[in-house]
């Protein structure tokens, strides 16, 4: 399977995919998904400590439903303490299999944004990853970043929120699955 680095223009050259990935055929069911995702998060990468930002991101290309409606591979832009694995320990990992729903509203299954607003994460992930996947979570901590920014950042939160900016710079809206820069 081919390796689709992150838009450099965006990201730069810091960022570095955790070895394992979540495979179309792991999103055929729940169970599936939890393990791709548990076996990926909880790898021996996954675990490897500092404060940083991961890019979650498909091999394949979606349009935004919103924005500038251009083609993108980024779903999830998130900051992360110690390590991707505290970021998500197990327990938090199921919610990422559910379709619970943050406010128990029937929600348009054919939007991608709403189905991310509204927590809908079974149907978000599990429909993006069987048609555009691998889903791979590409990793970098601060130090990684600041080595090769011009502009250093002093904390994770930072680099998230710059990363986040220059999406919505560059796209017109957030990723998917950001609610806030």
């Amino acid at each position: 399977m081919n390796l689709h680095p992150l838009p450099e223009e965006i990201f730069g050259r810091a960022f570095r995919p955790l070895p394992q990935l979540v495979l179309p055929s792991d999103a055929e069911s729940q169970k599936l998904f939890y393990e791709a995702l548990e076996r990926m998060i909880h790898s021996p990468a996954g675990k490897l400590g500092g404060d940083g930002v991961a890019v979650w991101a498909l091999d394949q290309s979606y349009v935004h439903p919103d924005g500038a409606r251009r083609e993108s591979r980024i779903v999830y832009i998130e900051k992360y303490s110690g390590s991707i694995a505290y970021r998500w320990p197990r327990r938090h990992l199921r919610n990422l299999t559910t379709d619970d729903g943050s406010d128990g509203n029937p929600c348009d299954r054919d939007n991608l944004r709403k189905l991310a607003d509204q927590d809908y994460n079974w149907s978000f992930y599990s429909r993006l990853v069987r048609a555009l996947g691998p889903l791979r979570i590409w990793l970098a901590t601060v130090e990684e970043l600041d080595a090769v920014a011009d502009t250093p950042h002093a904390t994770a939160r930072e680099w998230e929120r710059h990363f986040n900016t220059v999406y919505r710079e560059t796209y017109g809206c957030l990723p998917p699955k950001n609610r806030r820069l």
